[in-house]
Order: C-alpha cells, then structure tokens, then sequence
C-alpha cells in the first residue's frame, strides 16, 4: 500500500508544471512518507476571533498540517479563500474524522492578522514567527512539499497541497475515509471526454491600481457530445480568486469562469488559471497578464 501511495502522490505531480525532475519528486515523496512530525510546544495559537486558543486534534483519526513560511508573498502561497471551502467541506462531509493544523511563519503579528481579515481565516493556527516546526524537521523549500496529510501519531501519510491540486485532495478524502485502495488514474480515466473551445485564452490588463478590485471573464464552449464538467478551477496566486458553475455544460453550450483580481503589488504581473475537466489536455492552463501603476 505504502508504494501504491508514493506512485499515485508522483503521478499527481508529473502532471503539473514543474521544474523539479522525477527523480527529485521521488526522493522527497519517499523521503517524508511514513515520518514523524516533530511538534513544538510553546507556539501562540490564535485566530482572529480570539487572541489566544489552541487546536485540539487528539481525537481525530487524521490531521492536515499546513506550514507556511515567510519566503515571498504569503498571501499568494497561502490561498486561504481556498481552504475556507475545503475546511467547510470536510465539516460538512467528514465531521471529526480530521482536524487542521495551521503552522504561519509571518514577519510580523500585524501581517498575519491582516492576511487572515482579507480573507476572513477564522480557522484557530499557529503563529510560529521563530519558525520552530520547520528546525525540528526540516521542511522542504518548495511550498508543494509543506503540506501533509497525518495520523493520528503525527506521522506522514500524504505529501502535497489538496488546494492546488484536484486530484490530491480526492486521494486525502479517500484515506480519510478509509478507501485508500482507490485507484484515482483508473478512475479518472473513465470518465467520457468531451472537447472545448476557448474564446481567449490569454487575457491582457493595462493600468490596474493597487489594491483594486478587477474582474475579468473567460468563456469556454463545450464542442464535443459529452457534458462538459468543470471539476475545479485553481489559481496560482491568492490575489486571483475563480468561481465558475458546478452543473454540466452540454454539447455545444457555454460557460463562463470569473476570475477577480486585487493586486498586491506594482509592476507587471503575470497570474494562471488551472481548469482540471473532462477533456483531454486538462489541466487547461488560462492566463492573466498585466501591469499594476
């Protein structure tokens, strides 16, 4: 089972774009699969409904521990509007069966505090500004590599972050669950494909300002004789938020992904749109370029 798990977790990742090779891939999967999570003791938990709490996690069968680091733009790696809806999901779905640990490596109490108010984060987490979970293990550099699925002995059972990743998540929910022997590549692959045709695929922004809200469309057509369904859509940036519709598109029907935009910085940017659906070059890769004055 270990190594069915370590083959489904690279799958998912030779999928994406990336510049880490396989062999690398590898040895970092099969480095964490199985290990120990070290845990601090005396690290500030707070949310912002309460100044100080603490997470009890003792009776869940699972835990998903979430490290982020302060290494470039927090808000962009965190994404938290994303594991709003996941949390509320597995709330809904799953009940105690899992618990989160959110580990926060800020510069600062006050940018922690207004990342989670923009994206009204009330899950309790770790403010870890002396970044002691990363010294006691050692975390990858690469963000893809800081988010983990545990037992309940704290140790490893999943590599890889569920938000960014459709088929990552199923995986997580299978386990939790206790369907690990799921296969998700044979699965998928049952699925009828359909085909698309996107009217733009990249999209170019002038003269945005800083900290404005800009929406922007794209508009996709089933062209196939399937259904079309769009099983999620993932940005690259927590600033670039997609909603889109959850029913099935039929054959030559249209739909429609809105994407809001509130820049964070100046200067030119560029920002991408996952769209994983039942066509054969999904993941569709739509993209955002501008510049911020």
């Amino acid at each position: 089972m270990k190594n069915i798990l370590i083959t489904l977790v690279l799958v998912m990742f030779y999928s994406c774009m990336s510049n880490t090779s396989p062999v690398e891939m590898r040895n970092i999967v099969e480095k964490w699969n199985g290990k120990e999570i070290i845990f601090p003791k005396d690290v500030l938990c707070m949310s912002i409904d309460k100044d100080t709490t603490y997470v009890s996690s003792n009776l869940a069968s699972y835990k998903i521990l979430v490290y982020i680091d302060s290494i470039g733009c927090m808000g962009c790696k965190s994404q938290l509007y994303k594991w709003n809806r996941l949390i509320e999901e597995v709330e809904d779905e799953m009940g105690d069966l899992v618990s989160f640990l959110f580990y926060f490596q800020p510069k600062s109490f006050e940018d922690i505090q207004a990342l989670f108010k923009k994206n009204n984060f009330r899950y309790p987490s770790y403010i870890d500004v002396d970044n002691k979970l990363n010294k006691l293990n050692n975390f990858s550099a690469d963000s893809r590599f800081q988010t983990f699925l545990l037992d309940k002995n704290n140790k490893v059972v999943l590599i890889g972050n569920p938000v960014n990743n459709s088929s990552n998540w199923e995986l997580y929910k299978q386990i939790i669950k206790g369907e690990e022997k799921a296969n998700l590549v044979e699965s998928s692959s049952k699925i009828p494909m359909t085909s698309i045709e996107i009217e733009e695929q990249i999209l170019e922004l002038r003269e945005l300002k800083l900290g404005e809200i800009n929406v922007v469309k794209f508009y996709l057509q089933n062209t196939g004789n399937v259904p079309l369904v769009l099983t999620n859509v993932d940005s690259s940036c927590g600033c670039t938020i997609p909603e889109w519709s959850k029913k099935p598109i039929e054959a030559n029907e249209k739909t429609e992904i809105v994407v809001q935009i509130i820049p964070e910085n100046k200067g030119y940017f560029r920002k991408t749109v996952a769209v994983y659906c039942n066509v054969k070059s999904s993941p569709i890769i739509l993209r955002i370029n501008g510049e911020v004055k």
